[in-house]
């Protein structure tokens, strides 16, 4: 989609994808990226890509549970790091914390009770694992 508009992605859990584990360089406006939770391993890769259009077309990004393995502070292509993000203005109330799946190298991705990513309300959830769609 050349310029996406009023699109939603929410309730997704993305998994160890490798460059951007979810890019956001788009034209479009009205566009959220809502109550998903990302969880990756590689420290080489960024969390999020953003580019100057980024603000325009993202009219919402938060209430995210965001997880990078190699215990580092996510980065944001673009950006620089997951605070310069949230002084734009994106993130004010998502988690950077270890969402606790019950079993990360069997490809479990329930969560378990106690997890802190309870607090962000998934529906209907889609797993995507390095780009492929699991059910």
């Amino acid at each position: 989609v050349a310029e996406p508009r009023d699109n939603v992605v929410a309730n997704n859990i993305f998994i160890g994808s490798s460059g951007n584990q979810v890019d956001l360089r788009m034209d479009g406006e009205n566009n959220r990226f809502v109550r998903n939770i990302v969880y990756y391993a590689d420290p080489k890769a960024m969390l999020l890509a953003a580019s100057p259009t980024t603000k325009k077309a993202v009219a919402e990004c938060d209430d995210n549970v965001y997880f990078l393995a190699a215990n580092q502070e996510p980065q944001i292509r673009g950006v620089g790091s997951l605070s310069d993000w949230k002084k734009l203005g994106f993130d004010q109330h998502s988690l950077v914390a270890d969402p606790q799946f019950v079993d990360v190298e069997r490809g479990d991705y329930r969560l378990r009770p106690e997890s802190s990513a309870a607090s962000v309300k998934l529906g209907a959830v889609l797993i995507l694992c390095g780009g492929q769609l699991r059910a």
